[in-house]
């Protein structure tokens, strides 16, 4: 190579280094500054692991009174010099321990800071705690009023993905107890109160992302993401003090801002549970693993606390706080849903899939009285049930939803609402009924799949309740009826919520055919009209569902029917020309060419496999003439020969380089 006799060029910083006298500021003023840290330039690690120009350059990048030159400039640098990740460097700022104290002294000012002297700041500790972890924990540790300090100014991002950085240190070895010391200084609680309603709402948005992101990087359902695991922090946010002192801020009605504590509050149960969902489905650890099985989470205090207060959510629901009359639209004045009720449908919704969790019905925990009690277990006295059933039983008492079909058919261009009723409805339709089945060939009774060891329990009544309070088909039925009237009209349109309502739908007769020869089906039939119901199922549902079957814009076009004539007549010279190829092939036997293209480059042989097997030919044109698709279809099942016609292009193909162009 060149340089190795001698002739590469001496850097302009090695230049500086060796006269002696050179300034920081100097070496700031190079371009290359940058890229010889990264080359890990011997002299230059030696000049700025001195410590006092070490403390220097940590001095730019919090420092307010720059010239306008560099004001811009040198904190920047400053910022990516020590982000090179030069040991020296580090050990040497460790080792003065003094201009880190002076360093953190940043987060002493009041707030608002600065967002680019912040991210600067934030970096800088990030880079510390990622390669100096243990020392850079320990020296965090022992600055006073930290967790507070850091709080004061959660306000400003980079503080806040600061606090995530230290929390997440949970998952090194070296900051294993790094949560609990949080915990000690109260993070939690101070986060919580944060979202009183008497502060502004851009309080509660700070805090509540916060809450967020801490319980995603602490969530239990999904094994394949980077996680610390359930700890200390989210033990105390579901717990029952927390979440009931969170559900009294959400439910306040004096206070000004409670609908933005209700609206971050729901957020925060909804994210708790789905990043706790205990029956998230995994394989099995192999006999030899080594990965710790993740424990599940409890979330029983924090569902019988929101079970306990569904009236009062559901008081929400009728009377809400944010809405204070119809607004102006393009459909002319409305009375808006409000984002305040879409958000408690929505917790209604995460708290059905909560209760279903198999942790929170494995003990009974719940003292009901006995006529909460389903009429199928006659008991005395009061009674402990699971929190699951316990909320169900609140459901059906106060007619959750009920009140949420209400808002379906009040609201009927508010899809985000259709969707959040129709989830609802699926889960109930789809869990155990506790019913003693049907009969089998030799007459005795087996119950459905999901049914099997289950007793007549909760979901059973929430059902029947879906019929009787909610009259479910009679509303569909008048719904359609509704919907035909309006798109009769003059610029008539279909409603809103008649895709949903088709699904709503299809899910009714499926449960009705799942349980029709067992003893749910009497209980339900004894709220609807059949005659109605049945008509509506056999016409308008299915010619509903035959509709939706079809293909958007049609069948595709058959490329035969424009090109048969010429087709033909390189099919005859074709067969005359290459009989013995089709012959010998065996499998590439049958009449009949199924399509035409112009553009093709390469002589293919295409494959096509889906549920039946497909064989077709594709030979390139050359300038002299046109490509001849010739296909096949092997029906799987008759095991016949048929024409079949292959769209383009195929994702599976061979190349065959010794086929003649025709």
């Amino acid at each position: 190579m060149y340089w190795r006799f001698g002739h590469q060029n001496t850097s302009v910083i090695d230049h500086l280094l060796e006269s002696g006298n050179v300034s920081l500021e100097e070496l700031l003023e190079q371009d290359d500054l940058i890229q010889e840290c990264k080359g890990q330039n011997p002299r230059l690690i030696e000049y700025l692991r001195d410590p006092a120009v070490l403390q220097q350059l940590l001095s730019y990048i919090t420092s307010d009174d720059l010239e306008d030159r560099a004001r811009f400039k040198y904190p920047f640098i400053a910022c990516e010099v020590i982000a090179c990740e030069m040991w020296a460097i580090f050990e040497s700022a460790l080792a003065n321990i003094d201009m880190l104290v002076k360093f953190w002294e940043f987060l002493d000012r009041p707030p608002p800071l600065s967002p680019v002297q912040a991210s600067y700041f934030a970096k800088v500790i990030g880079v510390f705690l990622m390669k100096k972890t243990s020392e850079m924990l320990n020296f965090i540790k022992a600055q006073p009023q930290v967790v507070s300090k850091l709080l004061l100014h959660m306000s400003t991002s980079p503080i806040m993905d600061l606090l995530l950085k230290i929390i997440s240190m949970e998952e090194t070895q070296e900051g294993k107890g790094t949560v609990q010391w949080l915990s000690e200084e109260g993070l939690m609680p101070w986060l919580v109160d944060r979202l009183d309603p008497n502060f502004d709402p851009e309080v509660h948005s700070v805090a509540s992302q916060v809450l967020l992101d801490i319980i995603a990087i602490s969530q239990s359902s999904h094994p394949e993401q980077p996680s610390i695991g359930t700890n200390v922090l989210i033990d105390e946010l579901k717990s029952e003090v927390i979440v009931s002192k969170l559900v009294g801020f959400m439910l306040d009605r004096n206070a000004p801002h409670s609908t933005s504590t209700l609206i971050n509050g729901v957020t925060i149960f909804i994210e708790l549970i789905r990043r706790n969902n205990s029956d998230y489905d995994v394989e099995p650890l192999p006999p030899n693993s080594t990965e710790p099985i993740r424990e599940a989470v409890d979330l029983g205090d924090l569902l019988k606390v929101l079970a306990s207060r569904i009236e009062d959510f559901k008081g929400l629901l009728i009377n809400p706080r944010s809405v204070a009359g119809p607004i102006e639209t393009s459909i002319g004045k409305q009375v808006p849903l409000g984002f305040e009720r879409l958000k408690i449908c929505e917790m209604f919704a995460e708290l059905l899939h909560c209760s279903n969790m198999a942790i929170l019905n494995s003990r009974p925990i719940i003292t009901a009285c006995p006529s909460a009690v389903p009429p199928a277990n006659p008991i005395r006295g009061d009674v402990l049930i699971p929190v699951g059933d316990f909320l169900k039983m609140q459901f059906v008492d106060h007619h959750i939803i009920p009140t949420c079909f209400d808002l379906f058919f009040k609201f009927p261009w508010n899809n985000f609402l259709h969707t959040v009723v129709y989830d609802m409805v699926h889960q109930v339709f789809h869990r155990p009924m506790g019913d003693i089945g049907r009969p089998d060939l030799d007459g005795t009774y087996i119950p459905p799949l999901n049914d099997q060891g289950v007793t007549e329990g909760w979901n059973r009544r929430l059902t029947i309740s879906i019929f009787k309070d909610g009259q479910l088909t009679k509303r569909i039925t008048d719904a359609q009826r509704l919907c035909d009237h309006e798109c009769s009209q003059p610029k008539g349109v279909r409603l809103g919520y008649m895709g949903h309502l088709t699904y709503i739908a299809d899910e009714t007769v499926k449960l009705l055919e799942l349980y029709s020869q067992t003893s749910l089906l009497p209980m339900l039939y004894e709220f609807i009209e059949a005659e109605d119901w049945w008509n509506y199922v056999t016409k308008v549902l299915k010619e509903t569902k035959e509709r939706d079957a079809q293909v958007l814009g049609g069948s595709r076009p058959n490329m035969l029917e424009s090109h048969k004539a010429l087709d033909d007549v390189h099919d005859d010279d074709f067969l005359d020309e290459h009989e013995e190829y089709g012959s010998a092939s065996g499998f590439l036997s049958g009449d009949g060419v199924v399509g035409l293209e112009r553009d093709v480059s390469s002589d293919q042989v295409r494959l096509c496999h889906s549920c039946d097997f497909l064989l077709s030919f594709t030979l390139s044109k050359t300038a002299q003439g046109p490509l001849l698709l010739r296909a096949m279809r092997i029906d799987a099942h008759e095991n016949t020969t048929k024409k079949y016609p292959i769209p383009l292009p195929f994702s599976i193909f061979l190349t065959f380089k010794s086929l003649r162009a025709i």
